[in-house]
């Protein structure tokens, strides 16, 4: 199926030939257009944002400390599973210290990206982290098992 455009007229007084859009015969083609498309939309946005090299460093730092943090309380808590344990007993809850923490990062993923659509996102990061660094210590001063699962 094709749709013919309108001719245009140059100022000079020459037209144009009719020019056809046709739709796509296979997903290659529909790919191809579509790549097109963003890149003449890409082109044409003056309202795209230019970002210095510092900022961007800040930002992508900053996101890779989080990241850091929680890789690092999951290395942590994998190596003195034995320990903790032997500490605060309970060796029937053992699968559940390192599934609640898996579960707990899981659980609330749908609120923290409700959340970050409607709130300011740099408030909110700190304060992500700030409650994750909460729970790393309840969980670090826990004096029994289940105080552990539920930080």
């Amino acid at each position: 199926m094709s749709v013919p455009e309108k001719p245009s007229s140059s100022p000079t007084g020459s037209s144009k030939e009719l020019a056809f859009i046709t739709e796509p015969q296979d997903m290659n083609e529909a790919t191809n257009m579509e790549r097109a498309s963003n890149a003449i939309l890409l082109r044409d946005n003056s309202s795209a944002r230019e970002m210095k090299p510092l900022p961007w460093f800040s930002i992508v730092f900053s996101l890779l400390v989080a990241l850091f943090l929680f890789a690092l309380d999951n290395t942590i808590v994998a190596d003195i599973q034995a320990k903790i344990i032997y500490a605060l007993g309970d060796i029937e809850k053992l699968s559940w210290v390192s599934v609640a923490f898996a579960l707990g990062a899981v659980g609330t993923n749908l609120l923290w990206g409700k959340l970050y659509s409607f709130f300011d996102r740099k408030p909110l990061f700190i304060a992500s982290v700030a409650n994750f660094e909460v729970g790393s210590a309840l969980c670090g001063a826990a004096p029994t098992l289940d105080v552990l699962i539920s930080g």
